[in-house]
């Protein structure tokens, strides 16, 4: 029972990889020569992956690298929004904590309060739809509006 427990999660391992990170036996030769745009391709993700050993890049001031191999994400070194490119040279891991703080450095801490504010509002609107409010039969001024509304029953008029 665990020797197929483990293969499994070998398996799920490989197919999560394959997803997100661009890892494969057999790589397919590259569409185009330039990386351009917010999408990376896969064979940029592969070689970044590589380079950075599958760990952050962050590095502190006392020249310690940050020890993260998890939740990795792709960081442009000079944003996209800067006029940077999704070459392999432009990029580097960072763990989630070192990509935000880098994005502080480079956007300002007010700009990236304000992006994750939306983000968490938005996120907010799609888990919580709005409940439609049912208004008590004495509240309504007409029939009409009533009838019209094809989540309530209609009443009768008093």
């Amino acid at each position: 029972m665990r020797a197929v427990f483990r293969r499994a999660l070998r398996e799920l391992v490989k197919t999560l990889e394959k997803r997100t990170c661009g890892a494969t036996d057999t790589p397919r030769a590259p569409r185009n020569k330039r990386a351009t745009g917010d999408r990376i391709p896969a064979q940029v993700r592969r070689e970044v992956r590589q380079r950075d050993g599958n760990r952050c890049t962050w590095v502190t001031e006392d020249g310690t690298r940050c020890e993260a191999r998890s939740q990795l994400q792709y960081d442009h070194v000079q944003p996209l929004g800067k006029g940077g490119t999704s070459a392999a040279h432009n990029l580097r891991l960072l763990c989630p904590a070192h990509n935000q703080l880098a994005a502080e450095r480079e956007y300002g801490e007010g700009f990236m309060h304000r992006v994750r504010e939306r983000q968490r509002e938005a996120t907010e609107r799609i888990a919580r739809p709005p409940v439609p409010v049912a208004r008590a039969a004495s509240e309504r001024t007409s029939c009409a509006p009533a009838r019209a509304a094809a989540a309530e029953p209609t009443l009768p008029c008093p």
